[in-house]
């Protein structure tokens, strides 16, 4: 009878590990430290709202690049297998991507890493291991062009930052969607995030320069993003309105920074950033880097 007894349950599969949350934050490759220093804030607000979320402190890994050790094309797909690992057979995973992305020889686009740049097809083979649903924010320019090769992936939602060669804002909005309503669905958060975006070009009277696109069900979508699951609406208006508010003071990152260093963040005119008091012009267009 007890032998009986465990052939059932390996046939229904409750003697297999349970299914887990997790979530993977990458820093890439960055043109200076106004960039680093940004999104390690952005990473360690993400990391902040994800544990909102209920995704666990230890299933959490941030892959920044601190202590002198860049992350690279080895590190992070073995990061990302680690992740996949740790998050079972039907667990749900959050990867997101902050930094750069330029094209590759083959005009695919390529996440800018040190050393050999993780390509398209990289991400869609590490993306393949996860059977459980998979959401991605791509928070890089030409981003977008990720879209079509992830779409082939049934289990795979991602959120593509832009479709310009210019940093986009949207990844900011994000993270601030997700700070304003941890619990809202992926689809939501894209949303409230896209809507930010649009409200801060118009009221600066500027072109816009980027526009996201959101891959769900295995459709492309352009804003504004529908058909997102049952759950609480993510704001669409980011906290203190910060695409029209003044230089927001942001609580210093704990992932690691570099010593004594304070940062303030505008969403607004110029995506400038304050360093240790002082005021800077973040990069736009980025430096764009050879692809090797």
């Amino acid at each position: 009878m007890r032998f009986l007894a465990l052939l059932i349950l390996l046939l229904t599969g409750v003697a297999s590990a349970p299914a887990a949350t997790t979530a993977l934050i990458v820093i890439g490759l960055t043109a200076d430290e106004k960039d680093a220093a940004l999104w390690r804030v952005e990473a360690e607000e993400a990391r902040t709202a994800l544990l909102a979320r209920g995704v666990p402190t230890n299933n959490i890994t941030l892959l920044t690049g601190d202590n002198n050790q860049p992350v690279t094309r080895d590190s992070l797909l073995a990061a990302m297998a680690k992740t996949q690992t740790a998050t079972g057979a039907a667990g749900e995973c959050w990867i997101l991507l902050l930094g750069h992305s330029a094209p590759s020889r083959d005009g695919s686009p390529a996440f800018q890493l040190r050393g050999p740049r993780l390509s398209a097809g990289d991400l869609h083979d590490a993306l393949a291991a996860f059977t459980g649903p998979t959401y991605v924010l791509l928070g890089t320019e030409l981003s977008s062009d990720y879209l079509p090769l992830l779409k082939t992936l049934p289990q795979c939602n991602a959120v593509a930052a832009s479709n310009g060669p210019m940093t986009p804002r949207f990844t900011g909005f994000w993270v601030d969607a997700l700070k304003a309503n941890p619990k809202a669905t992926f689809t939501q958060l894209a949303d409230g995030a896209a809507k930010q975006v649009v409200s801060y070009y118009k009221d600066n009277s500027l072109a816009q320069g980027e526009t996201a696109s959101l891959l769900s069900g295995q459709e492309i979508q352009e804003p504004p993003f529908k058909n997102g699951a049952a759950g609480p609406a993510a704001s669409a208006t980011a906290p203190a309105n910060r695409a029209n508010s003044a230089t927001t003071a942001r609580p210093a990152p704990t992932v690691k920074p570099a010593p004594a260093t304070s940062l303030n963040v505008n969403r607004g005119s110029g995506r400038s950033a304050g360093i240790n008091g002082t005021l800077l012009e973040l990069r736009e267009p980025p430096v764009r880097v050879a692809v090797s």
